[in-house]
């Protein structure tokens, strides 16, 4: 059973606030990181010629997953508690992956820290996957 860590320290005390708490996960081993990724990012998915870069992502999601939860994670230049970064990973997918791979392949700058790249990418494309396709619906259609 997870420990589950008090925070009240950081508003000044129970009395001066509500007790904060949240499950902290315990970490994993960077095997047992990796075999949950390819569970969750199936490499078959993926064309020939994208699968090395696929086992890149994956382990840069691994990292992620094996992060301290108070540890700080930066995502476009932003510091996030591994915690947050680590809740929405578990929600990224094949087509998350696909996305992050098609923005990539169309960058036409030398990107100089790959892995932080990939980290923010990945991250956003959590959140912008929907409105993505969205965007591109309505361009195609003249909307």
């Amino acid at each position: 059973m997870p420990k589950t860590q008090n925070n009240s320290s950081l508003c000044g005390g129970e009395s001066q606030c509500q007790v904060k708490s949240r499950q902290v996960s315990p970490r994993l081993s960077f095997r047992d990181a990796i075999e949950k990724v390819q569970h969750q990012v199936q490499l078959r998915c993926f064309k020939p010629q994208d699968q090395d870069f696929v086992k890149e992502i994956q382990m840069n999601i691994a990292e992620v997953y094996m992060l301290g939860d108070d540890a700080p994670v930066r995502i476009a230049g932003d510091q996030l508690d591994g915690f947050i970064v680590k809740q929405v990973f578990e929600q990224i997918r094949e087509e998350h992956v696909q996305l992050v791979i098609d923005n990539y392949s169309k960058v036409e700058y030398i990107v100089n820290y790959k892995k932080s790249y990939i980290r923010t990418a990945l991250y956003n494309a959590v959140f912008e996957y929907e409105a993505h396709f969205t965007n591109l619906v309505r361009h195609d259609l003249g909307i």
